[in-house]
């Protein structure tokens, strides 16, 4: 972020900021994400929406635009690349609209897009008024892991026993983890800001952030959702090398370069060896689908439907088929070429890869804005690591950097872009 937009930011009125930073994360990294309708055909998707929604109306109306000098900051912020591009992408995602077949189907797509941007646009604000937001955030963070892993474990425990069981069970997993395979990409995603936690927090506070890491990952393992899986390898590497690069910045001792390189390799190669060799593991076996062919069965189903998706992308690459929309036109792409639409897998009528589902809802335009935005979030986090921060400042960018690429690992290989809560 210019330094223009952190002056404008800061001259905003400081006496709600405490009170409305703590309310606003505290909703959208911990409530939010406990929130269910069981009476919902989806208990989390629809109701978790409609609640962030009424949520931001509430708390635009209370906090912030009763400060009208917020308002003074928004040429400023307008001109980060991440901001506008997002709003850029948000419109895209509303004008496709125009060239949906249902237009109805689009307007989830819609609320939620819009949805995300006032979320980073308000969390922009409210961080900026505070100096600690690094710890601020990572505190957040940890209450909402070790809810996440609570919660995880307790419905595991009741509903399925102790013990790792077969992924057909895990499926069966109702209540608040509702989709085992979204809910582990959400722990992957706290996971970061958790560790950061350990890097830059003191006493209990610590304590309770390992707890709420190694919980997180602990659950990852149960759930045997390979996106996660794979995710948290990247993320791991990731970590690594830029610990290595930015040892010094970062307070690290001598001996922790070899340590990370030793333990860089270990992981890159034993996780390798793992996957290829463990015959009959449960966990290897999963890994091992990722990428199989069989669009029958939930085990797989990537390739074809990757397929699938590029074809629709590519003949109507300037408009795409409308936001929402994929799901509409999907039988449209089963012929000679392709499986019957009648022997696809339910779990396989939507893309998992969000990088090609925008390509092929929103074309060539949402698609070039989309990947935008995250190179312009590694741009600024690079710069950051490059302009020589506060050893604290230091380690929050190394874990953002972390997340980031955790997250986009979870995009080619699922669909976070669904729920409001990724």
């Amino acid at each position: 972020m210019s330094e223009e937009t952190r002056s404008a930011l800061r001259r905003l009125p400081n006496n709600p900021a405490a009170l409305a930073g703590l309310f606003f994360f505290g909703f959208v990294m911990v409530v939010l994400n406990v929130l269910i309708d069981p009476y919902a055909v989806d208990v989390t998707l629809i109701p978790r929406l409609l609640a962030l929604l009424v949520f931001l109306v509430f708390f635009l109306c209370v906090f912030l635009l009763p400060a009208a000098a917020w308002l003074t900051a928004a040429p400023a912020l307008w001109r980060d690349p991440v901001v506008l591009l997002f709003a850029l992408y948000a419109s895209v995602t509303t004008v496709s609209l125009f060239f949906a077949v249902n237009v109805s189907a689009g307007w989830t797509d819609v609320f939620r897009t819009w949805s995300a941007f006032v979320v980073l646009v308000v969390a922009v604000v409210l961080l900026e008024r505070r100096n600690d937001w690094a710890g601020f955030l990572a505190k957040v963070a940890t209450v909402a892991g070790l809810l996440g892993a609570s919660v995880g474990c307790y419905e595991l425990v009741v509903e399925l026993g102790l013990g790792l069981h077969q992924r057909n069970a895990l499926l069966g997993v109702t209540g608040l983890m509702s989709n085992v395979n979204l809910y582990a990409s959400f722990l992957v995603l706290v996971l970061p800001l958790c560790l950061c936690g350990v890097a830059i927090l003191r006493g209990l506070w610590r304590a309770a952030a390992g707890l709420a890491a190694v919980s997180c990952v602990f659950l990852v393992i149960l759930l045997q959702t390979r996106a996660a899986y794979v995710a948290l390898t990247v993320g791991f590497l990731v970590l690594a090398g830029l610990a290595l690069s930015r040892a010094s910045h970062l307070g690290l001792k001598s001996w922790t370069k070899p340590a990370l390189l030793a333990a860089s390799f270990v992981v890159f190669v034993g996780v390798s060896l793992f996957v290829v060799l463990a015959d009959g593991n449960l966990i290897a076996e999963r890994v091992r689908s990722i990428f199989s062919g069989e669009a029958a069965t939930a085990a797989g189903g990537r390739l074809v439907i990757w397929k699938i998706t590029l074809q629709m992308a590519f003949s109507h690459w300037l408009t795409g088929v409308g936001a929402g929309n994929f799901p509409v036109v999907l039988h449209d792409y089963f012929d000679i070429d392709n499986p019957e639409f009648s022997t696809i897998h339910p779990n396989w009528l939507q893309p998992h890869n969000d990088f090609l589902w925008v390509f092929a809802e929103k074309g060539l335009l949402g698609f070039v804005l989309y990947c935008g935005i995250f190179v312009a979030a590694f741009r600024h986090l690079y710069a950051a690591l490059r302009g020589g921060l506060p050893r604290e400042l230091c380690w929050a960018a190394v874990f953002a950097a972390t997340g980031l690429a955790a997250y986009m690992t979870i995009c080619f290989f699922d669909f976070p872009m669904e729920r409001i809560n990724h």
